[in-house]
């Protein structure tokens, strides 16, 4: 069923069993006996001497995961990975914890319980970390120094909440994760609680690498910091069914509804009723936002972007870039923006739950994006790793 939905829509659509709803029932045939586990008698006294002889191979060498301490050996086959120290994992030293084809990139990870955890694109972050299933490895023999901007890549691919760094003297960073609604009071405390700092440096980068959107109301708080000048925003178009304004009447009852938001709500379902199963425009078809003034700092702001962006995130970038101080560096977003506003709804037999979109973007047919994405101003090939991007635009900016 998600295979024939796809063949619509790629995004914004999607089918899922609900198994909450199922009793799930143990398999108490799992294995639990471990004895006959592959694997591997290795000296590593040995070891240690041969890697410090030079001339090793990208992956050989001993890294830590807590709380693994893994050795890498490669062979003609590939690379394997054999358990020194495995903490109350469960794993003993010599088992084999993963093995990796000749060409550095794919093959499979034993997980705590012993499944198969497919590897597939292994991220290198210079010689001293590596990453794939969002798995993080440092080197540890041979010892290998941080190149610059790794730590700052790891912190800020790694985080799960907003937060704001230093990277220069000229420069800070600003990361947000994700854009959903729960999110918002987080933004909202990090600008609120360092806007006197960000009033000290020219140059802001907002690293928006992978964040898959959520909602609107979450980035309200960026927009006095790149602002020059008001903000056009095409609006949408609502499919009027009684199951979608249901959701509208829904909103009635929230405790805290103003006055003016229920006005507005009572006015927009009656104008769902009177049209029902059409298109519905709720707002002027263009909107503009007048922020009171114009901050002197930041004078430059620079947004990274790649194909992890979507949705919210792209509807972001679209305001963000009518913004004189605003520059999006990096690769093109994922493109799932013109059919948009995610509602949920349970199969008859509640077995399922069915995942839709109810408005359209006015921009349609003159500028579309999904499928397309949204470009960047300055692309970001694959000549610049990934975790050097934060330092090689901290630096760009300084040079304008």
């Amino acid at each position: 069923m998600l295979e024939w939905l796809h063949s619509f829509r790629p995004q914004h659509l999607g089918i899922q069993l609900k198994e909450e709803d199922h009793t799930v029932v143990a398999n108490n045939t799992r294995k639990t006996d471990f004895s006959d586990w592959e694997t591997m008698d290795l000296n590593v006294s040995a070891f240690k001497a041969q890697l410090s002889q030079g001339k090793i191979k990208p992956l050989e060498g001993i890294w830590q995961s807590d709380p693994y301490t893994i050795a890498i050996v490669a062979s003609e086959n590939g690379y394997t990975g054999v358990i020194l120290e495995g903490g109350n994992s469960g794993w003993k030293k010599g088992e084999v914890k993963l093995h990796i084809q000749t060409d550095g990139q794919h093959g499979i990870y034993y997980l705590k319980d012993r499944s198969e955890l497919a590897i597939s694109n292994i991220e290198y972050m210079g010689s001293s970390h590596i990453r794939f299933n969002q798995l993080l490895f440092e080197r540890t023999f041979p010892a290998e120094r941080h190149e610059a901007g790794v730590d700052h890549y790891i912190k800020s691919s790694s985080a799960k909440k907003p937060y704001i760094d230093v990277v220069n003297e000229q420069t800070l960073l600003l990361r947000i994760p994700s854009f959903e609604f729960s999110e918002k009071v987080w933004i909202d405390s990090v600008v609120a609680a360092n806007k006197s700092q960000i009033g000290l440096y020219p140059n802001l980068i907002i690293d928006l690498t992978n964040n898959g959107g959520g909602s609107d109301a979450s980035f309200e708080a960026l927009l006095p910091l790149i602002y020059t000048g008001p903000i056009r925003t095409i609006q949408t178009t609502y499919y009027s069914t009684p199951f979608n304004i249901q959701e509208y009447k829904d909103y009635l009852s929230l405790p805290d509804l103003t006055e003016s938001d229920r006005k507005m709500l009572i006015d927009a379902i009656g104008k769902l009723e009177r049209h029902s199963f059409e298109f519905v425009t709720l707002t002027d078809s263009i909107t503009e936002e007048v922020v009171d003034s114009i901050y002197l700092y930041p004078k430059q702001v620079a947004v990274l972007i790649n194909e992890g962006c979507a949705s919210t995130t792209e509807q972001f970038l679209l305001a963000a870039r009518q913004s004189r101080k605003v520059k999006l560096y990096g690769k093109h977003t994922m493109g799932v923006l013109d059919i948009s506003n995610m509602k949920t709804v349970d199969s008859p037999c509640h077995d399922y739950s069915l995942a839709y979109s109810w408005t359209r973007s006015l921009r349609l047919p003159h500028y579309p994006i999904d499928d397309i994405g949204i470009q960047p101003d300055y692309f970001l090939d694959e000549s610049i790793p990934t975790y050097q991007w934060i330092g090689y635009v901290a630096k760009k900016m300084a040079e304008e």
